[in-house]
């Protein structure tokens, strides 16, 4: 056959009219048909609506899927998704993805580990649909890292019996679970060892490669391999990348249903199958149900009933069915992509402690701005405590302690890559040269540090000159990064302020009111009405002295000519508790009132008024500033710009994830806030209702609370590593997780 196709090219160089090897043959013109005994290439087969913008890909997505075969929820451990099912080994400590033996498995940090699992009786899940919670089996493929290993298995704190494992080899293990130990929802199932061994020099009790929860018996062995693989799958009428399950399986999706045009677009082969939903609140319902097919089948449900809600999509299977390309598909944006603002000069003014509604104060300045700026309702704080806080906003990274990463470069370094000129005035006592937050910035100054006043007036003053210098050498391209301190605590006013706000005797001085403020925190003191009332007046009397000093600034920018060529950036470091919940201050929860705080972008006559209600971290502050600045935030960077969320259809909500060192992580996602502290239960909250207003929804809402763990556990195990311009956010990964992860 070679030979003959090698004349056909010789015949059709030479231009030889008469064909005798090709005769029959239509390839000599380009187009070649097919050739009988050869294999053809399959074609392949395109699902309807692809032209349509994707908002989540379930082949992409897999790290986070659930899936369910014959009745048994099984886990890989050694794939990204044990993630998910781990809090990302936030609390109990696990050593993911490791090679072990032979085998992908994760590795116990220690001799403990424990794990969530979501448990349901809708179509396809472990439990019964109706009644109790049926007894479960739980089965586990293991291998102990030293010798006659013994672990002691607990479900929902109730503890089931010791396993004996006498071998360091890989073993299949099972335990039972009384009934009236298992729940609906989220499930607690821990382990704890007897003996470690050093394995390639992290401290383990045991590998595990599986585990397999089931309201029947299950397998006696486990199914090599991954648990979930994605393949390119060949029918009759073409040829389509997706999902090939061998036996009857449900896969589960919790995502977040786009506020327009929403439609579950698939295609299906094999078994019959199905497609329902579960919303947050409310039973399953059925989209779709098809019958057995050895061909591609196009599959379509509406989703906009559901839009802007949280909710599992399950794709059902009734024996072996093969899912092509599923995906979560919405309408195109309305508005084109916004034309690029490009500043001559850029003010940063951060303020600390700084809550949306200002505590009550009149704020005519920062409402100028909120009127004729981008208005971000949605800002989560990185941490409630200033240093945290301000390695998020200055380094574009989630933090892990307080004080920017080695790695990470500050936004001085990187514009001045750029050629652009930047200063960095600070008032915070938290962020300051020696741990790091000035690197890079030509000018630096900070007051507080040598006991000099260090009010938002006395720094804009200084932030004043350097752009005047600027400005009189006929540069461009200049930032200034002022960090004002009110109305952080101690609140001292000026005294203007103060009386304005406070007409009555003083019960306490404010330079106490840090010492009073411990008091009432550690449970010595507890403070009357009337006291509550003038602490808040405190309060209240420092956000209009910080805002009387950012009017001042807005001021100044028209007298030296360049407030249309000037960005204004507002943006607070945290938010701040008025006895919401007894105390005043931050730094001891990661609520409402000290995570949320404003931002504003502004430029007078370049950007247009716009109020954007969407969640947005704060790391994302840092890439809109460089957004402005025409500057790419660099491989360090974690967060996106904000910008583009400024045109209409284009507000989706993002992750924001905050961590308040040795107390705890928090993830804020589609209006709810799991939080996971270091010690105690977890927590989850509706935002929206108003600080000291949220009730504890934990157990309550099972779509929601897997949906926030799901985001939450891939981002704690790949924190460091993460980055939104390649992977996306941990609730809506890029096919590029799953390639850098080997999947």
């Amino acid at each position: 056959m070679r030979r003959i196709h090698g004349t056909c090219l010789l015949a059709a160089a030479s231009c030889v009219a008469i064909s005798v090897g090709c005769r029959g043959r239509d390839d000599l013109d380009g187009r070649r048909g097919p050739v009988a005994g050869l294999p053809t290439t399959p074609q392949a087969f395109r699902a309807e609506g692809a032209e349509l913008p994707v908002a989540y890909d379930f082949v992409d997505n897999r790290s986070s899927l659930g899936l369910v075969s014959q009745g048994r929820l099984v886990i890989d451990c050694g794939s990204p998704s044990f993630a998910t099912f781990i809090e990302g080994g936030y609390r109990s400590q696990w050593h993911l993805s490791v090679e072990h033996d032979g085998r992908r498995a994760a590795l116990t940090s220690g001799l403990a580990g424990e794990l969530y699992l979501p448990l349901d009786g809708d179509a396809g899940g472990v439990l019964p649909a109706v009644g109790d919670p049926a007894p479960l089996r739980i089965g586990m493929f293991v291998r102990p890292t030293k010798a006659n290993q013994l672990v002691s298995v607990f479900f929902n704190e109730v503890r089931l019996r010791d396993v004996s494992m006498p071998r360091t080899e890989w073993g299949w293990h099972e335990v039972a679970v009384p009934a009236k130990a298992v729940r609906r929802g989220e499930n607690k199932l821990r382990f704890y060892f007897r003996h470690t061994a050093d394995v390639g020099g992290r401290s383990s009790a045991a590998a595990f490669a599986r585990i397999v929860v089931s309201a029947s018996s299950p397998p006696s062995a486990p199914v090599e391999g991954r648990a979930l693989e994605v393949s390119r799958i060949e029918r009759a009428n073409g040829e389509i990348r997706g999902f090939e399950l061998e036996e009857s399986a449900r896969l589960s999706a919790w995502l977040r249903v786009p506020d327009r045009g929403a439609r579950l677009r698939l295609a299906v082969s094999g078994g019959g199958a199905t497609a329902a939903l579960r919303p947050a609140k409310g039973r399953s319902q059925t989209l779709w149900t098809q019958e057995s097919s050895t061909r591609w089948v196009r599959r379509d449900a509406d989703l906009s009933p559901w839009r802007g809600q949280v909710v599992r999509l399950d794709l059902i299977g009734r024996g072996a069915v093969a899912w092509g390309e599923p995906r979560v598909v919405r309408a195109p944006p309305t508005s084109e992509p916004p034309v690029p603002v490009r500043p001559d000069y850029i003010v940063v003014w951060t303020v600390s402690s700084l809550r949306p509604d200002g505590g009550g104060a009149a704020t005519p300045n920062f409402d100028r701005v909120r009127a004729k700026g981008i208005r971000f309702d949605g800002l989560v704080a990185a941490s409630p405590a200033p240093g945290p806080a301000h390695v998020a906003l200055l380094t574009g990274r989630h933090p892990a302690r307080g004080r920017p990463d080695e790695v990470a470069k500050t936004l001085g370094e990187r514009l001045g890559e750029s050629g652009w000129q930047s200063g960095l005035f600070s008032g915070n006592g938290f962020v300051n040269d020696e741990l790091g937050f000035a690197r890079g910035f030509a000018a630096y100054e900070n007051p507080i540090r040598s006991s000099q006043p260090h009010s938002g007036r006395v720094l804009w003053q200084m932030a004043r000159r350097f752009l005047k210098q600027r400005i009189d050498k006929g540069q461009r391209r200049a930032l200034v990064y002022v960090a004002a301190s009110e109305p952080h605590l101690p609140y001292t006013p000026t005294s203007e302020s103060r009386e304005r706000a406070w007409s009555g005797p003083a019960p306490f001085e404010p330079a106490q009111t840090t010492s009073v403020a411990g008091a009432v925190a550690s449970g010595r003191r507890r403070l009357t009405a009337d006291e509550q009332r003038y602490l808040r007046a405190l309060y209240a009397a420092e956000v209009a002295d910080v805002d009387a000093a950012f009017g001042t600034m807005l001021a100044d920018l028209e007298e030296l000519g360049i407030a249309d060529r000037t960005a204004v950036v507002l943006v607070g470091d945290h938010g701040e508790e008025l006895f919401e919940r007894g105390a005043v201050g931050h730094g001891a929860t990661l609520r409402d009132e000290v995570l949320r705080t404003p931002l504003v972008v502004f430029m007078p006559g370049a950007l247009e008024s716009v109020r954007v209600e969407a969640t947005v971290g704060a790391v994302d502050v840092y890439a809109t500033v460089l957004d402005l600045a025409g500057v790419a935030p660099g491989p360090g960077a974690q967060g996106q710009s904000v910008l583009p969320l400024g045109r209409p259809g284009a507000s989706a909500p993002r992750p924001a994830f905050s961590h308040l060192p040795n107390v705890g992580r928090a993830v804020t996602l589609a209006g709810y806030r799991l939080i996971v502290p270091a010690v105690r239960g977890h927590q989850l909250y509706e935002i929206g209702a108003g600080p000291g207003t949220e009730g504890d929804l934990m157990g309550e809402r099972p779509v929601i609370e897997r949906y926030l763990r799901n985001a939450f556990g891939l981002h704690v195990a790949y924190e460091s590593a993460w980055r939104v311009v390649r992977w996306g956010t941990p609730d809506v990964v890029t096919d590029a997780f799953a390639a850098d992860q080997g999947l």
